[in-house]
């Protein structure tokens, strides 16, 4: 392996791992938070009004950054938010909503939807 080579792979790798950490910091957190919410659900109005009934339910959980910083670490992805929700039912971590049962994790998706 040569110079050059090594240096662009090394960009590229190292390239991955901040694309995340730049859009947040082009956009903004709420703005990169929204799109990443639009990506995952498909009806974000239904989301909004499932995520302002939770927050009514559990006031202390309004907080953009808690949720999103906190709860799902700065990243929303389908594969890590199926991980979550599968230990959300796992340790019997639900809560009903508007006569629904929820994963915690999937009633803050949506509480997040509700504050972007």
């Amino acid at each position: 392996m040569n110079r050059r080579h090594f240096l662009k792979s090394a960009s590229a790798f190292i390239g991955i791992f901040l694309w995340n950490p730049l859009q947040v910091m082009a956009t903004g957190p709420r703005e990169f938070c929204h799109n990443e919410i639009r990506a995952i659900l498909s009806d974000m109005s239904a989301a909004q009004k499932i995520g302002k009934a939770y927050l009514t339910a559990h006031p202390h959980e309004k907080c953009f950054e808690f949720l999103y910083q906190d709860v799902f670490e700065g990243r929303i992805d389908r594969q890590t938010l199926a991980i979550m929700k599968a230990r959300d039912f796992q340790d019997e971590d639900m809560v009903m909503v508007q006569g629904w049962y929820l994963a915690r994790t999937e009633a803050r998706l949506m509480a997040l939807a509700a504050l972007v």
